[in-house]
């Protein structure tokens, strides 16, 4: 068992730590999902898709059109 985490997992961590110390990137991420989205065709299966081992037998969810948060907001109280 290694003893600390690979070098990939550190990353990851470190990225997660940056997106939560800036909150308007977290805010900004429904609508950069939504543009990659329709983008996503114009590079699916090639080395550049960031998705491709999932992409190869299934295809990628859809983005929701609203968040839940902006769904929250609009419902009627």
């Amino acid at each position: 068992m290694a003893r600390y985490p690979v070098w990939w997992e550190r990353l990851a961590f470190k990225g997660f730590a940056f997106l939560v110390d800036h909150p308007w990137l977290v805010a900004l991420a429904p609508s950069v999902a939504r543009v990659a989205q329709k983008l996503h065709p114009l590079i699916k299966g090639t080395l550049l898709d960031p998705a491709r081992p999932w992409t190869r037998s299934r295809e990628l969810p859809k983005v929701a059109k609203q968040t839940f948060k902006e769904f929250w907001r609009s419902r009627k109280r």
